[in-house]
């Protein structure tokens, strides 16, 4: 089990990442190797990563047994749930009308990004910040 300060580097490295991604997409258009490696971890693991972040924001108490994820079973989750939305979120980008382009699915991926933790930090808040 991870103690506060250990999720909270965690969480931090995951925000670098999306950062990190953002930049080499915007800044660096011709880094085709480094723009493979981070895009597949923005494409292949934040968004599951974040989404698990919202739907498991602290432990679970049943029968005096404390259940809660271990890391293999969220960075698991975390590649089957970003396997499944990112697709569902292009096709919904196409059928909206909008052209299918690296930058178009790069923003959206990040729109929905960027409103998971908005709302996983809000519910932590609300929950009084009792997480994992």
């Amino acid at each position: 089990m991870l103690n506060k300060n250990e999720q909270k580097v965690i969480l931090g490295i995951m925000l670098g990442l999306l950062l990190l991604s953002g930049i080499l997409m915007i800044r660096l258009p011709h880094a085709q190797a480094l723009r493979m490696v981070f895009g597949t971890v923005f494409i292949l693991f934040l968004p599951g990563f974040f989404l698990i972040e919202l739907a498991f924001p602290r432990k679970v108490q049943i029968k005096n047994d404390s259940h809660m994820l271990d890391w293999i079973e969220r960075v698991t989750l975390s590649f089957a749930l970003s396997i499944v939305t990112v697709p569902l979120m292009v096709y919904f980008l196409n059928r909206a009308g909008v052209a299918i382009t690296a930058r178009n699915i790069f923003f959206e991926v990040l729109g929905w990004c960027v409103g998971l933790i908005v709302i996983s930090t809000l519910r932590k808040r609300l929950l009084g910040y009792q997480t994992r």
